[in-house]
């Protein structure tokens, strides 16, 4: 009975399904793009291959950050009990330009290990001269494995492009430490000198080595350093991020949501409103006033969960769309925790949204009705 009553006006039912999904997939996009820029920030300090990182001291993020050590700050950290190893990480922040197209990217300098774990093409550096860029950064500056590029005023060889390295503010190229250090002392980079060959200390503990106890025993006697887990670091980029971007993309946020839950519900009330005759003619046949209202809100569920469901395909669609004509923004439309607070922004709203037609319903007159 249910779906004979929706499918009475199909077109109608379609388009008010259309306009809901609509709403509900401009909140899934606004919603996956915050969780993507949170991704994205994250995804290389959280795999950085340590147990512990040190940065310099009173620096706790990579993002948006400048971290220099001092060049002793490797073997005073290495002569830590617990400590197996601490492999030398720089990074710094420059601007890439072709002419046309210009980019901030964030230059990652290793030794043997903080290089792209991840390759889509191409290989690892093998030479001098080499380097590896994000994958999204090749697509945008139209880049292949083997194209030349140059930055710091030197040519550079591609060798391969790298996944999971890319972010809103500046994607990743890796270069081999000892060879930037190698143009340095050559003179190459006259126009910019490496003020800092060490930005970070990849730290691996000694097998059964308590973390905490060799952290805190790294920062009592290396003053000039903080220590941090991975994780730790990727999660202080997010909050960076949210600082940056945050308050606006709440704004945007709460805009959409508002704007849904208003489409949501005065569709579902004019559906509802425009079949009043409908609701009073069931009336006058025997129908109780309990049954019309179960009726009516087992319709507003349906067309809600279509909806939805409607709503989390046109959004991956869109992200699918997004992602391809500009690779340097990451949606992820479909996070567990966004959908549910959608649908049950999008169910409440539902049952609000009928309570006012139920009421008219329960009280009309089947004589009038049939009168008009």
């Amino acid at each position: 009975m249910i779906w004979r009553s929706l499918l009475r006006d199909p077109a109608r039912l379609l388009l008010g399904m259309l306009t809901v999904a609509a709403v509900i997939a401009l909140i899934l996009i606004f919603e996956g793009f915050r969780i993507g820029l949170h991704v994205q920030v994250s995804a290389f300090p959280r795999n950085l291959p340590a147990d512990l990182v040190a940065t310099q001291a009173g620096v706790s993020n990579i993002l948006g950050a400048r971290s220099v050590l001092p060049q002793g700050a490797r073997a005073d950290v290495e002569a830590v009990p617990g400590v197996r190893a601490a492999y030398p990480l720089a990074g710094f922040p420059v601007i890439y330009s072709d002419g046309k197209l210009t980019s901030p990217i964030y230059v990652v300098a290793y030794d043997t290990a903080g290089g792209p774990r991840h390759l889509l093409a191409g290989r690892d550096i093998a030479d001098a001269d080499e380097v590896v860029i994000d994958a999204a950064l090749a697509a945008k500056f139209h880049l292949a494995p083997s194209s030349r590029v140059e930055f710091l005023g030197h040519p550079f060889t591609v060798a391969g492009l790298s996944a999971d390295t890319s972010n809103f503010f500046d994607p990743y190229v890796f270069v081999r430490l000892v060879d930037l250090i190698d143009l340095s002392l050559a003179g190459e980079f006259a126009d910019r000198p490496m003020d800092g060959g060490l930005s970070f200390l990849l730290i691996e503990l000694q097998p059964g080595a308590d973390r905490n106890t060799v952290r805190a025993a790294i920062e009592q006697r290396v003053s000039a350093v903080d220590v941090f887990t991975p994780s730790e670091l990727a999660t202080n980029d997010e909050r960076r991020v949210d600082d940056f971007l945050g308050p606006a993309l709440n704004v945007l946020t709460m805009v959409a949501f508002a704007a849904g839950v208003l489409v949501v519900g005065l569709t579902l009330y004019v559906s509802v409103l425009g079949r009043v005759r409908e609701f009073g003619i069931m009336k006058a046949i025997g129908a109780r006033p309990a049954f019309l209202a179960r009726h009516v809100l087992i319709e507003a569920a349906v067309v809600s969960t279509l909806a939805l469901v409607l709503g989390m395909g046109l959004a991956a669609a869109t992200a699918t769309l997004i992602h391809a004509t500009l690779p340097e923004y990451l949606v992820v439309p479909l996070d567990p925790t966004a959908v549910a607070r959608t649908a049950t922004a999008v169910t409440a709203m539902a049952a609000l949204a009928v309570l006012i037609p139920i009421r008219r319903i329960a009280v009309i007159d089947p004589a009038s009705v049939f009168s008009r």
